[in-house]
């Protein structure tokens, strides 16, 4: 997911810049934003395949959706609190299912690019709400987790008429230190990532 996730988001920066006009519009400000995309968990561990291990693991990935609000103080700088989600619960063939929350604060560092276009990159930390339902008969118990959380970011923001605009964005986190769910089912690491798409207002 990082890689299309990147992909994407330097994509629709290029395309929207190659079209941007100098037309004057509201980036400074308080705003709102929300939006939908696919949110994938990856099941890690460091022992070897023939052990039954391997690294970055993905189980699989759901529809996921995000909330936020932030101040963009200067044309490079903004600050920023969200919420992520999912539909569902991500599952893992002989282990279980997982769901997964997050909310965090954030900093982002921003570039513009001619009258409409912002690349942007954000690093962030809050807290992760993990959960896991071993699957009927295996040897895992369940488990629930909040642990403090890194989050790391990138994405391109398209400014339309006035305050609003459109963003592309590649988000991932993961708990500071091993969490009970990946404990509980047999993991060295649990981490999560969200591609998404987002129509955002400035005030």
């Amino acid at each position: 997911m990082r890689s299309i996730g990147m992909a994407v988001v330097l994509g629709v920066g290029g395309l929207a810049s190659a079209g941007a006009s100098a037309a004057d519009v509201q980036r400074e400000g308080v705003y709102a934003l929300a939006g939908v995309g696919v949110q994938g968990t990856v099941w890690e561990r460091d022992t070897p395949k023939a052990a039954g291990g391997g690294d970055d693991t993905r189980i699989d990935n759901r529809l996921g959706y995000t909330l936020g609000t932030g101040v963009r103080l200067t044309p490079f700088l903004a600050v920023e609190a969200n919420y992520y989600g999912m539909a569902g619960k991500a599952r893992k063939e002989q282990v279980g299912a997982f769901g997964n929350q997050a909310a965090t604060a954030s900093v982002l560092g921003i570039l513009p690019v001619g009258g409409r276009v912002d690349l942007y990159g954000r690093v962030g930390g809050g807290y992760v709400r993990q959960a896991f339902v071993p699957k009927a008969g295996s040897r895992y118990a369940p488990a629930e987790d909040t642990r403090a959380a890194l989050q790391l970011g990138a994405g391109v923001n398209v400014h339309l008429n006035g305050g609003s605009f459109l963003r592309a964005e590649w988000n991932t986190w993961r708990p500071a230190k091993r969490s009970a769910v990946a404990k509980a089912s047999g993991a060295d690491r649990f981490g999560t990532a969200q591609l998404a798409l987002s129509y955002g207002l400035t005030f």
